[in-house]
């Protein structure tokens, strides 16, 4: 899809940042550090936060140039400094349209092109098949699952670890 673009955030950019994570079936997918309820404070802090990272890819996700979500490249420390891993959230008004399928495609290359890694790794919990889709359409394997290793909402999950390696 031509028309999705992976672009820095900015403070102007927050309010719809914080329309868009403030969805608890966004937040039922990810990590609890993005918290809920999602206000305009956090995304500013947020967006604050990331605009000097110069060890990380963080992106917003463009749709017709409109941000619809966020997509993250985060590279590890030493003995795991040969992986990074990657995050990624999708407003829900772009469910099923490719998005996410794009930006993981796009960013995967931004990543394997500036940082010295092997590997890219993304840990999904077991009820989020349309992510763990996303990522098997972009090459990645499903190395294992870590059964009972992550809780969200008081709820014991399963976490698939997918990975795609470097192209030699």
């Amino acid at each position: 899809m031509n028309d999705i673009q992976l672009l820095p955030l900015t403070l102007q950019m927050a309010p719809t940042l914080a329309a868009i994570a403030n969805d608890k079936d966004i937040w039922l997918q990810v990590r609890d550090r993005l918290p809920h309820p999602y206000h305009l404070q956090d995304a500013e802090t947020f967006i604050s936060m990331v605009a000097n990272q110069e060890n990380e890819l963080i992106r917003g996700i463009f749709f017709e140039q409109q941000l619809c979500g966020v997509i993250s490249i985060t590279p590890l420390h030493d003995i795991h400094r040969v992986s990074a891993e990657i995050g990624y959230f999708i407003g829900k008004s772009w469910w099923g349209k490719g998005i996410a399928t794009t930006a993981v495609s796009q960013i995967t290359q931004m990543a394997f092109a500036t940082f010295p890694i092997e590997r890219i790794f993304a840990g999904v919990f077991s009820h989020n098949k349309s992510s763990m889709r996303v990522l098997e359409k972009n090459g990645f394997l499903l190395e294992g699952v870590a059964k009972r290793s992550v809780i969200k909402e008081n709820v014991l999950l399963d976490e698939h670890i997918y990975a795609l390696y470097r192209q030699i």
